[in-house]
């Protein structure tokens, strides 16, 4: 597994690299205070691989070691997900890019036949419009039903779908995604964000940590604080109970020593 440093502050890959000692990282080229979107990202990955990979995101946790000896795939399956999404109109699934596995000659195959990568279009070539038209893509209808583009991936998973391949989604109930973890503005998080970043610095009560990221949680100084603010939707009740298996399973697993 490496980590993928693609924004992030020298302090914070010191850091990571002194928590994960051994662990191989590759820093992505970046201008100050940006990052390279995550489509560019996966066609770099793509590039540089010809063996199949997967991604994992910063925010997923998975408690279920046996996902990882269950990557081999079947003739007809081009990639792996534990998260899925469906068109609420078409009925579509597509996989969530938290977790994600890919038989990487046939995706790659795809990018080369088609002239398609993994990055977010908002349009797509006439030839590549008459294709995706072929399994209900067409007139402003897109794979996830709430945006006006193809997101990361989609055109590639769309095409694949096109030829008759499939995604094999993992079962598990041992791996979580949180979610909107990205450190940033006070003015661009909600409260369960915050809450959540909150929560994790007074787990890890890592100094450095509280003196880099607690400006950003201002005016809260704990996670009581903004515990009382929140308001108990479904939403945030599933927040809570998501974040609190985690902390309470990262904790089991500390103190057994894995």
């Amino acid at each position: 597994m490496f980590l993928i440093f693609n924004g992030a502050k020298s302090w914070e890959q010191d850091l990571l690299l002194k928590e994960f000692k051994g662990r191989p990282a590759l820093k992505l080229f970046t201008l100050p205070r940006s990052s390279i979107n995550h489509g560019e990202v996966i066609n770099l990955f793509f590039h540089a691989n010809d063996k199949n990979f997967g991604i994992i995101d910063h925010d997923l946790y998975i408690f279920d070691p046996d996902i990882f000896k269950k990557l081999t795939f079947k003739n007809d399956q081009f990639m792996k997900a534990i998260f899925r999404g469906e068109n609420r109109y078409s009925g579509m699934l597509y996989p969530h890019t938290f977790f994600l596995f890919f038989n990487t000659p046939q995706l790659k195959r795809i990018m080369m036949e088609y002239h398609v990568d993994a990055r977010v279009y908002k349009k797509v070539s006439p030839d590549i419009k008459s294709k995706l038209a072929e399994i209900g893509l067409s007139n402003g209808r897109f794979i996830k039903d709430y945006i006006n583009y193809f997101d990361t991936l989609h055109v590639m998973l769309a095409l694949s779908y096109l030829e008759g391949w499939e995604v094999d989604y993992l079962d598990t109930d041992a791996v979580f995604h949180l979610g909107g973890t990205s450190m940033g503005s006070q003015y661009a998080k909600d409260l369960s964000h915050m809450y959540i970043s909150m929560c994790f610095l007074e787990y890890v009560n890592n100094p450095l940590l509280k003196e880099k990221y607690l400006p950003y949680l201002a005016p809260f100084t704990s996670s009581e604080q903004i515990r009382q603010k929140l308001v108990p939707t479904p939403d945030v009740i599933h927040m809570k109970n998501t974040l609190h298996s985690i902390l309470s399973l990262v904790q089991k697993h500390e103190l057994e020593g894995l």
